[in-house]
């Protein structure tokens, strides 16, 4: 098991690098800004927490959904990388993973949004199956 498990840290981080590599292309394609979801792993926590506090709702409009597809992109390379079926977050609940990221951001208002997904992300994948 903790063969395992290290060979899923390993591939996480370099799932995690490819990821990081792609945000910033994929954030300036359009170049207009018009999608808030596309931007969101873009903005610090604090000011992902500033945003929720004028307006509760974008934390399910905007950073959970945004939160969802990131893991939805991070399994499925990760399925790639390792030619495996990859289901981090399957059975988790919503609430749960928008917590965590809530949590994440409060300790450190200074990291991304981006960042804040990847702990998230990391301490799920983790979890055994």
């Amino acid at each position: 098991l903790q063969d395992r498990t290290g060979a899923i840290v390993r591939m996480l981080r370099k799932l995690l690098i490819a990821i990081a590599c792609s945000a910033g292309i994929a954030s300036s394609a359009s170049g207009t800004g018009d999608f808030s979801v596309k931007r969101a792993g873009l903005f610090t926590c604090g000011q992902m927490l500033d945003q929720l506090a004028q307006d509760p709702k974008l934390l399910n409009a905007v950073y959970a959904s945004w939160l969802l597809g990131f893991f939805s992109g991070a399994n499925s390379t990760a399925a790639r990388l390792s030619n495996k079926d990859v289901r981090a977050g399957e059975g988790v609940e919503p609430e749960e993973m928008r917590r965590m990221l809530l949590d994440s951001c409060a300790q450190n208002p200074y990291k991304s949004v981006f960042q804040a997904g990847v702990e998230v992300y990391e301490r799920i994948a983790k979890r055994p199956p």
